[in-house]
C-alpha cells in the first residue's frame, strides 16, 4: 500500500480534531493500493519526527529540518507576523494545525519517517506502506474539482449531478 501525505491542502479550514483519527478516518481509498490522506501533517506530529532526529541524527541534519519561521515575516512583508514567529510551530494552542515553513527535502525525510515507523509498529492494519508526497499530477488530480473525481477530504464530491445532468 501506498500512503500519501498531503500538506497544506487548501480547501480544508482549520486543524483536526485533537483525538487521533484512526486510520481507516485520516485516509480516503484512491484506488485499490492508493489511500491519501485528509489531514496534513501537524505542529504535534512534525515535533515528535523532530525529537527522534535530534537523537539519532547530526545537530546539522536536525537544524535543516526545524520549520523556518522567519518566512512568516519574509514571505509577508506588510503583514503583522511576528507573533506567528514565536508561537505558531512552539505554543501547544497550534498543535494540532499544519505544520508550515519547512523544506520539501525535510518533508521526505519526515516521510520516510514516518513509514519507517509505521512499518515497525506491531499495530499496524497494513502488512508494509509507504508515506510520501503527492506528484504533481497526483496533487491535480486529488485537489481538482471537476465533476466525477473524488476528493480526500469530507464531502468528497464537490458537486451533485441531478438526473438532468444539472449542476447543483
Amino acid at each position: 500500500f501506498i500512503f500519501i501525505l498531503l500538506i497544506a491542502l487548501p480547501l480544508v479550514a482549520g486543524a483536526q480534531k485533537s483525538k487521533k483519527p484512526s486510520l481507516k478516518d485520516a485516509y480516503i481509498e484512491m484506488s485499490p493500493k492508493l489511500l491519501v490522506s485528509k489531514y496534513e501533517a501537524t505542529n504535534n506530529d512534525y515535533k515528535e519526527f523532530l525529537n527522534d532526529s535530534r537523537k539519532t541524527g547530526s545537530a546539522d541534519e536536525w537544524q535543516s529540518l526545524k520549520p523556518d519561521s522567519t518566512l512568516w515575516i519574509k514571505s509577508f512583508k506588510y503583514s503583522f507576523n511576528e507573533p506567528w514567529v514565536e508561537l505558531y510551530n512552539n505554543h501547544a494552542a497550534f498543535g494540532n494545525y499544519p505544520v508550515v515553513n519547512i523544506t520539501q527535502q525535510a518533508m521526505a525525510k519526515y516521510c520516510a519517517w514516518k513509514t519507517e515507523k509505521y512499518n515497525a509498529s506491531p499495530d499496524r492494519t497494513y502488512k508494509k506502506v509507504v508515506f510520501r508526497l503527492p506528484t504533481a499530477t497526483e496533487w491535480m488530480s486529488f485537489s481538482s474539482a471537476f465533476i466525477g473525481k473524488r476528493l480526500p477530504w469530507s464531502g468528497n464530491d464537490p458537486y451533485v449531478v441531478t438526473s438532468k445532468d444539472q449542476i447543483v
